[in-house]
């Protein structure tokens, strides 16, 4: 039996991932939280809503539907009341991985329809997953982060610093010194580091799992990963997952 999120009446919690830039790894990063929900035996329902690639639908170890929500760039509003709906009515935690050019338009959609507030008064606890990529990505999902903290009207942002490629640091400050993370430092229920380890063992390793779609329980358990890079991930997964156990989901 899947356990109760934590919010009270066992219902199944709401997981956005939104992120306007591409290539910065959230279905990536949907995958991971995806994986950690099960291992907590939680049930787990995947959608993929990118527009443009559906990266996680890739992932076969995950229960993932595809969900066409854009039309020519706007929300198609009866395929958006359908997931609502199925959200509602479904006692399963929900992983939902959006594209980066639905970003403006998805989040824009979610506020003027009160999105978030009904789903709180269904009894479902929401959480806006976003990443913050190292490198020259950092400054504008850095403002994505800071647009997100502005408009929603809860604690309820997990902001996954992706140093899987570079550092997330600009002119010698760490992400949590920079001003614009500062001003949204409010908004931040916690924050997941995707860290940045030796590029050669890995990096390697966990790029190739990546790419193969496969899951951390998945690639730890063929034998075309040879004992180090099934120890190597093993240790990834247990990072990971030590955080997502100090975020406060369903506080």
């Amino acid at each position: 039996m899947a356990k109760s999120n934590g919010n009270g009446n066992g219902a199944g919690a709401v997981h956005l991932m939104l992120q306007g830039k591409g290539g910065v790894g959230k279905s990536t990063c949907s995958a991971f939280l995806a994986q950690y929900l099960q291992e907590k035996g939680r049930e787990v329902a995947c959608l993929d809503t990118d527009p443009v690639n559906h990266t996680l639908a890739g992932y076969e170890g995950l229960p993932v539907e595809i969900v066409e929500l854009m039309d020519e760039g706007e929300v198609n509003s009866k395929r958006f009341d359908q997931v609502i709906v199925k959200v509602l009515s479904e006692n399963k935690d929900f992983v939902i991985d959006s594209g980066a050019s639905s970003f403006i338009s998805l989040w824009n959609y979610i506020l003027q329809n009160e999105v978030l507030a009904l789903l709180t008064a269904n009894g479902r606890r929401v959480y806006i997953h976003t990443i913050v990529a190292g490198g020259g990505a950092l400054l504008e999902t850095i403002s994505n982060l800071k647009e997100l903290a502005k408009t929603t009207p809860d604690r309820n942002l997990v902001v996954w610093v992706n140093e899987h490629e570079a550092r997330a640091e600009m002119d010698g400050k760490k992400l949590g010194e920079m001003a614009a993370y500062r001003a949204s430092e409010s908004k931040v229920l916690g924050n997941i580091l995707v860290e940045r380890r030796n590029q050669q063992t890995f990096g390697s390793d966990l790029r190739r799992m990546i790419s193969d779609r496969l899951t951390f329980t998945e690639a730890i358990a063929r034998p075309e990963y040879n004992v180090m890079e099934r120890q190597r991930l093993a240790v990834v997964r247990r990072g990971l997952y030590e955080q997502l156990d100090g975020v406060e989901f369903g506080a």
